[in-house]
Order: C-alpha cells, then structure tokens, then sequence
C-alpha cells in the first residue's frame, strides 16, 4: 500500500513539475507494489478445496481487472484539472 501511494504522490508531483524522471519514479513505485499482490489470487485459491481453485483464481484475478477498470473510469469523471486533482488526492 505505501508503494501505491507513494505512486501517487510521486506521478502528481512529476505531472506538475514536469519532470519525467519523477514519472518514472512513479512507475517503478507502481511496479514494485504490484509484484506484491499478483500471486496473491493462486495463494488465495490454495485455500478452498482443489475442485474451487480455478473458480477461486478467476474470481480473484477478475476482481484485480475490475479495480483498475474503476480506477480508469472514476478517475477522469472525478478529476477535471489541477485543483480537483490535489482534491482528489488529499
């Protein structure tokens, strides 16, 4: 969670300094935090009988598509410039 906000914080600040190696900063950040969660739907799945795995790893790995769909949609309606963007953010 502190790799994602740190994300955040990092890809705001390099798009209103203008600074590509902040943005780059950022993507390592979002990287870093991501590898943390990606196996985590197979080990969530190693916990329901072997007949639910498949079910259980498709779920959790739709679940993961879903959030960042929302993320992709929420953000633009709620963010209109600079200003909604550190309101959001805040």
């Amino acid at each position: 969670v502190a790799c994602n906000v740190a994300c955040a914080w990092a890809r705001m600040l390099g798009s209103q300094r203008r600074s590509y190696g902040l943005c780059m900063i950022s993507a390592l950040l979002s990287g870093v935090g991501g590898a943390l969660f990606l196996p985590m739907p197979a080990q969530l799945s190693q916990r329901f009988l072997p007949e639910r795995w498949a079910l259980t790893t498709s779920l959790a790995i739709q679940a993961n598509y879903t959030g960042w769909l929302l993320g992709s949609v929420l953000v633009p309606v709620l963010v209109q410039d600079a200003d909604s963007m550190q309101r959001f953010l805040t």
